[in-house]
């Protein structure tokens, strides 16, 4: 996504970093596989999601609860 369409949808820089941390360490999980860029930025939106609801240690346990 561009860094407008981002914005403009009201997702500030340093959620974008979260997410993208968290992403980057869901493709390193998987052995670094190539083509999967969108899904593990989806799995991290939705778990930074649910880390405002969910304790922090649950978040590990939900994200790869999920593959």
């Amino acid at each position: 996504m561009e860094q407008q369409t981002l914005e403009a949808s009201g997702v500030s820089e340093q959620l974008q970093q979260q997410i993208a941390q968290l992403a980057f360490r869901l493709y390193e999980a998987r052995g670094r596989e190539d083509g999967h860029d969108i899904e593990d930025w989806l799995r991290a939106e939705a778990a930074l999601q649910r880390e405002a609801i969910l304790p922090r240690a649950s978040i590990a346990a939900a994200i790869y609860e999920d593959s």
